[in-house]
């Protein structure tokens, strides 16, 4: 039985829709990540989980026990779900302590939250008040005011927005081993792709309310099943191909690889940056158009000459190459691609 299962959920707001036919099954002990772009209905799907907002249609079962479906609706405090919000919803007025608390009942709370406090790091700091704390340690207590109940699924919603680039790496990196080493099954939104393929066992993809794909990280970075997801994960730049019978012929070179579809096919391949090599050469068949410098490496981005195509490359920060510089553009050998038909094409 999996600990969370979503079966062709749909919600509106105000007649538009949010959520559309989606269905899920998150597995026992799985960290699941719900990534897509803004409005895209994630946050959306983690709080008709929750029991925050009551679905039109579908249904919501978590572990063997339904929660929503058409005539039943289990309010979130009978759900035994633990949230950890964006904001961490810390009470202002409570210490450390009595946040991880919250949500507990018997003698056993004092040592509960110990226990609990230990885990995220925090042990000793029981008296402390939020506003005494950073924004990690904040968010560690919201973390383990979630945690404490010993929920059947922990929700997180974008838990590391708020935070600096390097507190959210390090942090990001604190709870992943935090909620593996207690086993409890996870579901967390995030807009960052980084984060998403870090944390998430699966990644489940999202777009205009539906879902595109959820598989693992990898799976769907080399294998990504619509169109939408190979553009939306890894900067995918398209080169049409042509199918033959031992792999793909581009204009950037040849690919080796078996492809599904009978020879003299046309499609497009997915070039991604880290598919592509770029040198210096003042007869190449591409030009520098732009570059972003991103410490370690620049990101370039390219126009073919001849056509109206530009493409993403990644070269190490010693190819420092300027604007309007005459480049060649070839592909990385080794790297099968992913393909799409023509009649694909947005």
């Amino acid at each position: 039985m999996n600990p969370v299962h979503c079966e062709q959920l749909s919600k509106s707001f105000r007649s538009v829709p949010a959520v559309q036919q989606f269905s899920l099954s998150v597995r026992p002990g799985e960290i699941m990540a719900l990534l897509g772009p803004s409005g895209c209905g994630k946050t959306t799907v983690l709080r008709l989980i929750a029991g925050f907002e009551r679905p039109d249609a579908g249904r919501i079962a978590i572990g063997e026990r339904e929660v929503a479906a058409p005539g039943l609706f289990v309010p979130p405090e009978r759900r035994h779900v633990g949230m950890v919000f964006q904001h961490y919803a810390l009470f202002p007025h409570l210490s450390v302590g009595d946040n991880v608390a919250y949500g507990l009942r018997g003698k056993g709370r004092q040592a509960a939250v110990r226990e609990m406090l230990d885990l995220v790091g925090l042990g000793g700091l029981e008296r402390r008040m939020p506003h005494e704390l950073s924004g990690g340690q904040q968010q560690r207590v919201a973390l383990a005011r979630a945690l404490a109940p010993r929920p059947a699924v922990l929700l997180l919603d974008e838990p590391f927005s708020n935070l600096d680039a390097d507190l959210r790496a390090a942090l990001r990196t604190q709870v992943r081993e935090i909620i593996k080493h207690v086993g409890t099954t996870a579901l967390f939104v995030t807009h960052d792709q980084e984060e998403a393929l870090y944390m998430g066992d699966r990644v489940a993809v999202m777009n205009a309310g539906h879902l595109e794909q959820a598989a693992e990280p990898e799976a769907l970075f080399a294998a990504p099943a619509t169109r939408f997801v190979a553009e939306f994960i890894g900067q995918a730049s398209f080169v049409p191909a042509a199918v033959t019978e031992n792999g793909l012929d581009t204009e950037l070179g040849f690919v080796p690889q078996p492809v599904s579809a009978p020879s003299g096919t046309l499609v497009e391949a997915v070039a991604r940056p880290d598919d592509l090599v770029l040198s210096a050469d003042p007869q190449g068949n591409a030009r520098i158009v732009s570059r972003t410098f991103r410490g370690g490496e620049y990101v370039y981005e390219v126009a073919l000459l001849g056509s109206q195509r530009t493409l993403r490359c990644v070269c190490n920060h010693v190819h420092d190459y300027a604007a309007d510089t005459r480049v060649r553009v070839a592909l990385a050998p080794g790297h099968a691609l992913a393909w799409f038909p023509v009649s694909e094409a947005r």
